[in-house]
């Protein structure tokens, strides 16, 4: 039994305003885009700070304000110094000099993202590409007793990504919409 004309109507302006509506789209995430140029600036300035500077020292070299530095759990100061949840196996007498360590450091960390994501439907919507560019650094300094000990970068240029991926044709949403 075929469609009757109201439903054909309604099946093409359906594929009609998808193909208008959401051919072409595009969003923009920043994080502290405003304090750097890109990454190769965090790079540079993050490259002249010194062991033994304070907090407020190195917000005054990198030229940012206090407020803009996330300060770090245990857990994450442990992931960004060791790189993964450490399991420590320790007796009870070394768990004291751990602790005492731990509450010596502190870490902060300092996130810079600029990053474009467009995608657009090509072939009157049977596939989809998906691009994403920029940049993107984080960088972690490491406190001890209040004096910078370390500094741990990670991050850089987003590869662009293309993804194809089928959806209906038309003709697929035809039939389909003849068979609700």
């Amino acid at each position: 039994m075929g469609m009757t004309r109201l439903q054909r109507a309604g099946a093409i302006s359906v594929i009609g305003l998808s193909a208008v509506f959401m051919s072409a789209c595009s969003s923009i995430s920043q994080t502290n885009a405003d304090l750097f140029s890109g990454i190769q600036e965090i790079q540079t300035r993050v490259g002249g700070l010194q062991h033994g500077m304070s907090l407020s020292e190195v917000s005054a070299s990198l030229n940012v304000n206090l407020d803009d530095f996330y300060k770090l759990d245990r857990a994450a100061l442990l992931r960004a110094q060791y790189g993964a949840e450490p399991r420590i196996n320790v007796d009870s007498d070394r768990l004291q000099d751990i602790g005492a360590e731990l509450s010596r450091t502190e870490g902060y960390e300092l996130s810079y993202k600029d990053i474009t994501k467009s995608w657009y439907f090509s072939n009157f919507g049977t596939k989809i590409k998906n691009t994403v560019e920029g940049e993107e650094m984080k960088v972690v300094f490491i406190f001890k007793d209040g004096k910078l000990a370390e500094t741990v970068t990670s991050g850089g240029k987003v590869n662009d990504v293309d993804r194809d991926s089928v959806i209906p044709r038309p003709e697929e949403m035809i039939k389909l919409g003849r068979s609700l």
